[in-house]
């Protein structure tokens, strides 16, 4: 039996890098809170950005779209963008990689958090 894991969002500054780190299942029935939060932590603020999906235990269809849009929104606004995905677990991220294409966005994606910070901070 598969037990819900409560999605949260956290940020942390890194020199002059943010690392957005997600946390749980995100899927459709995200609520509504964390939706904001999510939101509202990537209205443009911003340059340099990295989304930490290492601690993401689940994401649907529809998170990895959701996702992909924020990285788009931040990258449209001059940003620099890179993701990180759990090296223990790299099937579970094929259809992130697949949301990016449909996008047609190159991010790259790392599975060290300090080669993400290290990508996002290149001129």
């Amino acid at each position: 039996m598969a037990y819900f894991k409560q999605p949260a969002v956290d940020r942390r500054d890194n020199d002059d890098v943010t690392v957005w780190r997600l946390v749980g299942d995100w899927t459709r029935d995200l609520p509504l809170d964390v939706r904001r939060a999510a939101a509202d932590a990537l209205k443009g603020e911003a340059t340099r950005l990295v989304l930490d999906l290492g601690d993401v235990s689940f994401l649907d269809s529809w998170g990895e779209e959701t996702v992909c849009a924020a990285l788009q929104r931040v990258r449209e606004g001059g940003g620099v963008v890179a993701w990180r995905r759990d090296a223990a677990r790299p099937s579970e991220y094929a259809g992130m990689a697949r949301a990016l294409e449909r996008r047609q966005l190159d991010i790259p994606g790392f599975t060290e958090l300090a080669a993400a910070i290290a990508a996002v901070k290149q001129p």
